[in-house]
């Protein structure tokens, strides 16, 4: 879950804030136990609602609009916002009703060529974007000493450089894909053809 402030609760603005909540998505999650509490940021949470007694507390500091993203629709995991009421909702393609939509993981601890994986997630964007819900990775670029983070909604996509990679610490390639009739062997032959 993602919690963000936004300039007003209306759809448009909801709609300007998916961004911030797509690279907020590609970053480790914190871990909220039963009655814990978080509050809004460009933070992800994983939250403990697989259970009953599954509650926490959404600390907002000062009045204002917030949206909140879920990886799964709301109604999956039986969400009540006590005390308010949603002011917009967007809903996207949900994988728990549809056959088709999956999730495909690679990881791979070789660095990638920029240009090659450039290529890439421009052919991916063309050919696939349709059925491309989210995708989001963590990839080692050779000769890079900083982390490149992306992510993309459909044929949406931002990437850019950030904090260096640990030092002393293994690289690794981490990449999600979440759409409609994914084939895991044409991804990794695509991941495979950017190795350097």
């Amino acid at each position: 879950m993602v919690c963000l402030p936004v300039a007003a609760a209306t759809a448009d603005a909801l709609t300007a804030s998916i961004e911030a909540a797509v690279r907020a998505f590609a970053e480790d999650p914190a871990l909220i136990a039963c009655g814990g509490a978080l509050s809004p940021g460009k933070r992800l949470f994983r939250v403990d609602v697989a259970h009953e007694g599954g509650h926490f507390r959404l600390q907002v500091p000062e009045a204002g609009a917030y949206a909140l993203f879920f990886e799964h629709a709301p109604s999956e995991f039986n969400l009540h916002l006590d005390g308010t009421k949603p002011a917009a909702e967007r809903r996207f393609a949900s994988h728990h009703h549809d056959g088709e939509i999956s999730s495909i993981g690679i990881s791979d601890p070789r660095p990638l060529d920029p240009q090659k994986f450039n290529d890439w997630m421009s052919y991916l964007l063309k050919s696939r974007g349709a059925d491309i819900f989210r995708m989001k990775g963590v990839v080692s670029l050779q000769g890079e000493d900083r982390r490149y983070v992306f992510h993309g909604v459909h044929m949406m996509f931002d990437g850019q450089l950030e904090r260096p990679w640990p030092a002393g610490k293994p690289r690794a390639n981490t990449l999600v894909f979440i759409g409609r009739k994914l084939d895991r062997q044409e991804l990794e032959a695509g991941f495979h053809s950017c190795l350097a």
